[in-house]
């Protein structure tokens, strides 16, 4: 399998180490003061940052999430491949990369969501979706988050076109993408009205979707 659009080594690597953790501190900042601001998200690294904060959020809040992705790409072993690889490219120690690894960090996040008796709805795009993520390492997991009603995955119908680019909605916290090919995005913590966009979109394609069963 290709890596996922949404990890570029070029994109990654556009950034230090430096700037990464300047980034995740901004990010943490805006969470932990309910800031309004958007800002951006233009790598893989750093949709992992927001994501992880928005999950943190959710379960602060003790709100469900939402989701329109092309294959949970994220919470799969190709993402913590991915990061390890930026890791070496970057020339970051253990020991620097353990306190800061955002495929970890969100891997935890995710655990903790589930443990509060959270729900995760993800409507998948990409029609072999479902099978990658059976796949995965962490299937078992997720088999048994949805066993226990947490975890809901839902396939978008192949032939649905639905114009929107990837998003994912909390409260009144969300991150949308800006365009599929670049997986550039705009985010914010405390924004309802765009929020509430989000999940009027999300109940739209939700419709034309069918659950995917265990």
């Amino acid at each position: 399998m290709e890596n996922d659009p949404s990890f570029s080594s070029s994109k990654e690597l556009a950034f230090s180490f430096d700037d990464y953790l300047k980034y995740q501190s901004d990010v943490r900042s805006y969470n932990e003061n309910n800031d309004d601001i958007v800002f951006f998200n233009e790598s893989g690294v750093h949709a992992a940052i927001v994501i992880n904060e928005l999950i943190k959020r959710a379960i602060k809040a003790r709100k469900h999430i939402e989701m329109f992705c092309g294959t949970f790409y994220l919470f799969r072993d190709e993402f913590c491949k991915n990061i390890e690889e930026t890791k070496v490219k970057l020339g970051v120690s253990e020991v620097e990369w353990e306190k800061f690894d955002p495929a970890k960090r969100l891997g935890e996040s995710l655990t903790e969501f589930f443990a509060s008796d959270l729900q995760m709805h993800v409507v998948l795009q990409k029609k072999d979706a479902f099978a990658q993520i059976k796949s995965d390492s962490k299937w078992t997991d997720y088999k048994q988050y949805m066993g226990n009603g947490l975890l809901h995955f839902y396939q978008l119908d192949s032939d649905v076109r639905t114009g929107l680019n990837h998003f994912i909605v909390s409260g009144t916290s969300y991150r949308k993408e800006n365009s599929d090919e670049e997986k550039t995005a705009m985010c914010s913590f405390n924004r309802p009205k765009y929020a509430k966009a989000c999940r009027k979109d999300f109940r739209a394609i939700l419709n034309k979707s069918k659950e995917c069963r265990v």
